[in-house]
This record gives structure tokens, C-alpha cells and sequence, in this order.
């Protein structure tokens, strides 16, 4: 499923924390998780009420997003999926187009980690560097850009069963304004698609095959 939006209606993760401001403060609720600003590696705590600057909102109006989401069903259990995919290691051997994906800075998992990442898009190899700015064991994991062309990609993990596993990807790609980024996004779309779609399979295989060699082993 693919579809362009609208940048006004971007989450929050694609705003610079440049342009939010927290004028006012609510109780935090329980379990309520941080919200990442986009481009600069610092957060909010979600118990803040943030306010978009009008000026930013306006220039918002005149770009917009790609997203491309798909889901599909592994067998394999859920922390066998998670464990495999918040690995930054197997990353090459699973993401479209990844020749490098190697860690920045003290550590190499978790919420705030960053990475370098190569990236292949027909003759061109495009590099960019992402943050965890979401990250839950055996639930989600999202990376954003702070770099370059403005994404994200988010992983959700839902268990079915003992040994099944719902994989879901939300990747999402912002697009120039205007008339040529409209256009651009015809482009775009479709190959966001193939690539989520080749990414998809690559990655259920990989994880099906791991799982039966370690329980034909008995690890």
C-alpha cells in the first residue's frame, strides 16, 4: 500500500526542533513514550503540548511525503524476528540496496543510536545517517534520517503464535514542493514499493532459514 501525504500532516519525528516549541505542560501519563525531533538527534517528553511555528506549517503546505506500508507473516517467533532485525550487522544481508550500515558513536542499539548507511538507488549510491528515535523490544523499532533526503522506516512486530510472527513496515520519504516534487513522486513511489516489497521477502527468508538451522541444531 503506498500513498502520498500531505508534509502539514507529517508526525512529529519530520519537524525541526527548531520550529516546536513547548509552551505549556500537561501530567505525563503513564507508559507514554518520548517523541524523537527530526534532524537533530534531541527529544521531548511526551508530556509536553508542542506548538508548530505558523510560518513552518505554511512552508509544510507546499511539500509532501511518499509512505509505502506493507505487512506480511514470518514462522518464526517474535523475539527471533526482533533479535535478527535490531542486529545492525544483518542489516546488508536483508534492506534493498544496503551495502553498509555500521554504528555511530558509544552504542550500537537502542533509542538515540545512530548509523551511517550506504544505500544503492540504480547507478547512484546515496549515504545518509538514521537514528533509533523509536524503540521497544518485540514491538517497534523506527529510524529517521539526520541527513540528506528526509525518511523515515518503522518495524512493528506483532506474535500470532509461538512461531509466528506479523511483520509491518511504514517507510516514509519526503518529496521536494511544488510541481517537480509531485512529479518526482510518480517516480518514486513505485520503486519505494519494489524495493519495501524485495526488503519484505529477502527478510522473511533470511529469518525463516535462520530459525530452522538453529532448531535443526537444537540452540
Amino acid at each position: 500500500m503506498a500513498w502520498i501525504t500531505p508534509a502539514s500532516e507529517w508526525p512529529e519525528q519530520f519537524l525541526p526542533c527548531s520550529k516546536i516549541s513547548p509552551p505549556t505542560t500537561v501530567p505525563k501519563r503513564s507508559g507514554d513514550p518520548a517523541t524523537a525531533c527530526f534532524g537533530t538527534g534531541s527529544s521531548l517528553e511526551s508530556s509536553e503540548v508542542t506548538q508548530i511555528d505558523s510560518h513552518f506549517r505554511q512552508r509544510a503546505r507546499d511539500h509532501l511525503m511518499i509512505h509505502v506500508r506493507h505487512s506480511a507473516i514470518a514462522a518464526v517467533p517474535i523475539d527471533v524476528a526482533f533479535t535478527y532485525i535490531d542486529d545492525y550487522r544483518t542489516v546488508p544481508d536483508w534492506m534493498f540496496g544496503v551495502s553498509e550500515f555500521r554504528p555511530i558513536g558509544g552504542f550500537d542499539q537502542g533509542l538515540g543510536s545512530t548509523f551511517d548507511a550506504s544505500i544503492h538507488i540504480g547507478p547512484t549510491t546515496v549515504r545518509s545517517r538514521l537514528e533509533v528515535t523509536a524503540w521497544e523490544k518485540d514491538r517497534v523499532i523506527t529510524l529517521a534520517s539526520l541527513d540528506g533526503a528526509a525518511n523515515s522506516s518503522t518495524w512493528t512486530f506483532s506474535s500470532l503464535g509461538p512461531d509466528k510472527t506479523e511483520l509491518g513496515v511504514d517507510f516514509a520519504y519526503k518529496l521536494p514542493g511544488g510541481l517537480a516534487g509531485k512529479a518526482l513522486g510518480l517516480i518514486v513511489e513505485p520503486f519505494v514499493e519494489t524495493a519495501v516489497k524485495n526488503t519484505e521477502a529477502t527478510l522473511r527468508h533470511n529469518l525463516e532459514e535462520l530459525y530452522e538451522k538453529r532448531d535443526v541444531g537444537g540452540s
